[in-house]
């Protein structure tokens, strides 16, 4: 199994192994040994299939993200145990997926790209000081993309951590940080004032 498909399984056993163990039956009268046994396969056999079906889509994701000429997606994004997140991009057409993956985690972190005929105006929005804090480190750069290990708690109650992404070349990011209180603009324009 792949990283991704281990990490899957240890947090479906992590949330759902409690509906693995067999509760005791009641004191008055003992469950004959036949009874606790098809009990339990009753409660076993949607859970298996369940995490079954969870296991498949998980590998049939993979295959399909990782398909075609063995390039990486166009984005990834990591929850890490230590409540951070790493965000990866690999293309710009990966912002949007991956902007969906952190809404979903409930994170205030946005991918912005940076791009020449963006329309956006950045003294629109309201971009705040980072007062000194270490809000995301870079992760080893690779030959195809970027990557920020991004300090989640470190963000401030109701500001977004804005990751703006400008593809220099195919897979070539300069990546930079801000904070941002307010909405979050489509784009960035490049040059001064991005």
């Amino acid at each position: 199994m792949s990283s991704y498909q281990d990490r899957l399984w240890g947090e479906l056993v992590e949330r759902h192994g409690s509906l693995l163990l067999d509760p005791a039956p009641p004191a008055a009268m003992p469950a004959p040994a036949s009874a606790a046994r098809r009990r339990r396969r009753r409660r076993l056999v949607p859970l298996a299939s369940a995490l079954a079906l969870l296991l498949a889509g998980a590998v049939a994701l993979e295959l399909t993200l990782n398909s075609g000429r063995g390039a990486p997606p166009a984005y990834a994004v990591t929850q890490n145990a230590d409540g951070t997140v790493t965000v990866e991009l690999h293309e710009l057409v990966g912002v949007h997926g991956a902007n969906t993956v952190l809404a979903a985690l409930g994170v205030a972190v946005r991918v912005v790209p940076v791009v020449s005929d963006c329309a956006a105006n950045p003294s629109r929005y309201t971009f705040v000081p980072t007062r000194g804090r270490t809000l995301a480190i870079p992760q080893k750069p690779t030959e195809t993309g970027a990557g920020l290990r991004v300090y989640v708690a470190s963000i401030p109650a109701g500001d977004t951590l804005v990751i703006a992404a400008d593809e220099l070349q195919p897979g070539a990011f300069a990546v930079h940080v801000r904070l941002l209180h307010g909405a979050t603009p489509p784009c960035l324009p490049r040059g001064p004032g991005a």
